[in-house]
């Protein structure tokens, strides 16, 4: 949910005052679009500390680099958190299988379309590569908190990956490794 604070610091007039730092930590969260996957819950984090960024399969791609780079700067995001989930249907299925599946149920040929599903194979390496994806664009900060999750759908609990060393979720929450 937007809130009218996140839309004043998004939309400030020109030439108006940065407001004030953050009293406290505020989570870009990029997770799966899947409606089982609670992460405020099982992280415990406030609503109003989290951006949720949702997609199929929760990947970072160049679009998720964009909005990561929007909620750092203009919405003073301290530290990102990459949760991939188990029984992910993304994982379930390769490109192949899923430019199929949307084939079938469009009734058209989609083979020239040039989508990346970018299917999950591994969940914990597909965690470690999204975290990387996270850490490598120069126009996020290099001492910018990023860790890495895997939530399970049946207990609604999350598992470390990656934790960084500097992240104020590992010190907020009980985390299993």
């Amino acid at each position: 949910m937007i809130s009218a604070d996140s839309l004043r610091r998004l939309y400030r007039a020109p030439g108006s005052a940065q407001p004030p730092a953050p009293e406290r930590p505020r989570f870009a969260v990029v997770t799966c679009m899947d409606p089982r996957v609670d992460v405020a819950k099982a992280l415990s984090i406030p609503a109003s500390d989290l951006y949720l960024l949702r997609n199929a399969g929760g990947r970072v791609s160049p679009d998720t680099i964009r909005s990561l780079v929007v909620a750092w700067s203009e919405a003073d995001v301290t530290e990102v958190i990459v949760v991939h989930h188990t029984d992910c249907r993304v994982a379930a299925f390769g490109n192949g299988e899923l430019r199929t599946h949307a084939a079938a149920k469009l009734g058209a040929d989609v083979s020239a379309v040039a989508i990346d599903f970018d299917p999950i194979g591994d969940l914990r390496g597909s965690v470690a590569e999204d975290v990387e994806r996270v850490r490598r664009p120069r126009s996020l900060p290099p001492d910018l908190p990023v860790s890495g999750f895997v939530y399970d759908v049946e207990t609604a609990t999350v598992d470390a990956v990656i934790v960084d060393p500097f992240s104020v979720l590992a010190t907020r929450t009980r985390i299993r490794s």
